[in-house]
Protein backbone atom coordinates (compact mmCIF):
# COMPACT_ATOMS: atom_id res chain seq x y z
CA UNK A 1 0.00 0.00 0.00
CA UNK A 2 3.01 2.39 0.55
CA UNK A 3 3.62 2.24 -2.86
CA UNK A 4 0.16 3.29 -3.84
CA UNK A 5 -0.12 6.18 -1.01
CA UNK A 6 2.48 8.66 -0.92
CA UNK A 7 3.87 9.93 2.02
CA UNK A 8 2.21 6.89 3.59
CA UNK A 9 3.57 5.96 7.00
CA UNK A 10 2.54 5.05 10.81
CA UNK A 11 2.85 8.10 12.77
CA UNK A 12 1.18 10.05 16.22
CA UNK A 13 0.32 7.74 19.39
CA UNK A 14 0.48 4.66 17.31
CA UNK A 15 4.21 5.36 16.05
CA UNK A 16 4.92 5.97 19.23
CA UNK A 17 3.32 2.85 20.71
CA UNK A 18 5.25 0.78 18.30
CA UNK A 19 8.62 2.41 19.76
CA UNK A 20 7.60 1.21 23.30
CA UNK A 21 7.76 4.84 24.51
CA UNK A 22 4.38 4.13 26.03
CA UNK A 23 3.61 2.45 28.80
CA UNK A 24 -0.35 1.72 28.57
CA UNK A 25 -1.44 0.23 25.14
CA UNK A 26 -4.64 0.13 24.24
CA UNK A 27 -5.92 -3.66 23.22
CA UNK A 28 -7.46 -2.63 19.61
CA UNK A 29 -5.48 0.66 18.93
CA UNK A 30 -6.84 2.65 16.46
CA UNK A 31 -3.95 3.25 14.05
CA UNK A 32 -2.55 6.66 12.84
CA UNK A 33 -1.51 6.83 9.44
CA UNK A 34 -0.34 9.70 7.91
CA UNK A 35 0.38 11.01 3.65
CA UNK A 36 0.89 13.10 1.61
CA UNK A 37 -2.55 13.01 0.11
CA UNK A 38 -5.79 11.59 0.78
CA UNK A 39 -6.60 7.93 -0.51
CA UNK A 40 -9.43 5.87 -0.33
CA UNK A 41 -8.57 2.79 1.28
CA UNK A 42 -10.50 -0.40 0.15
CA UNK A 43 -13.57 -1.65 1.82
CA UNK A 44 -11.98 -4.36 3.97
CA UNK A 45 -9.31 -2.54 5.06
CA UNK A 46 -11.44 -0.09 6.99
CA UNK A 47 -13.70 -3.16 7.74
CA UNK A 48 -10.90 -4.95 9.20
CA UNK A 49 -8.65 -2.68 10.61
CA UNK A 50 -9.48 0.92 13.13
CA UNK A 51 -7.61 3.83 12.06
CA UNK A 52 -7.37 7.48 11.62
CA UNK A 53 -6.05 8.96 8.83
CA UNK A 54 -4.16 12.20 8.24
CA UNK A 55 -3.12 14.52 5.57
CA UNK A 56 -2.06 17.41 7.34
CA UNK A 57 0.87 19.54 5.48
CA UNK A 58 3.21 19.49 9.00
CA UNK A 59 6.22 20.96 6.83
CA UNK A 60 6.67 22.69 3.40
CA UNK A 61 9.02 20.21 2.19
CA UNK A 62 6.82 16.99 3.20
CA UNK A 63 9.32 15.58 0.52
CA UNK A 64 12.19 14.98 3.50
CA UNK A 65 9.68 12.07 5.14
CA UNK A 66 12.74 9.58 4.49
CA UNK A 67 14.44 11.87 7.29
CA UNK A 68 11.85 11.84 9.75
CA UNK A 69 10.59 8.39 9.82
CA UNK A 70 12.25 5.02 9.48
CA UNK A 71 11.44 1.34 9.29
CA UNK A 72 11.34 -0.52 12.60
CA UNK A 73 13.95 -2.97 13.85
CA UNK A 74 13.85 -6.89 12.50
CA UNK A 75 10.39 -5.55 11.25
CA UNK A 76 9.52 -5.24 7.65
CA UNK A 77 11.46 -2.51 6.09
CA UNK A 78 8.41 -1.35 3.39
CA UNK A 79 6.49 0.16 6.61
CA UNK A 80 7.80 3.51 7.50
CA UNK A 81 7.11 4.78 11.06
CA UNK A 82 7.68 8.33 12.38
CA UNK A 83 10.66 8.70 14.41
CA UNK A 84 9.86 10.16 17.98
CA UNK A 85 10.13 13.49 17.72
CA UNK A 86 7.97 13.53 14.67
CA UNK A 87 5.42 11.40 16.32
CA UNK A 88 4.82 14.07 18.71
CA UNK A 89 4.24 16.42 16.48
CA UNK A 90 1.66 14.73 14.45
CA UNK A 91 0.14 13.85 17.97
CA UNK A 92 0.05 17.51 18.90
CA UNK A 93 -1.29 18.92 15.80
CA UNK A 94 -4.18 16.38 16.13
CA UNK A 95 -5.32 17.80 19.88
CA UNK A 96 -8.96 20.51 19.51
CA UNK A 97 -9.21 18.95 15.94
CA UNK A 98 -12.97 19.08 14.88
CA UNK A 99 -13.06 15.49 15.10
CA UNK A 100 -12.31 14.57 18.62
CA UNK A 101 -9.66 12.31 17.69
CA UNK A 102 -7.22 14.50 19.06
CA UNK A 103 -6.14 13.64 22.66
CA UNK A 104 -4.21 16.05 25.14
CA UNK A 105 -0.40 14.45 26.23
CA UNK A 106 -1.91 13.63 29.45
CA UNK A 107 -4.66 11.21 27.70
CA UNK A 108 -1.68 9.41 25.62
CA UNK A 109 0.35 8.55 28.47
CA UNK A 110 3.30 10.27 27.29
CA UNK A 111 5.73 11.74 30.15
CA UNK A 112 7.88 14.28 28.89
CA UNK A 113 10.10 14.32 32.01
Amino acid sequence: MSRRVPGLHVGGKTALDWQGIRHNIAFRLRMALWAFQSYRFLDWVTEHMPFSFQTTQLFQDDARITAWSRSLPNKDNEILVSIPELALLELASAIGKASGKGQTLEETGISLN
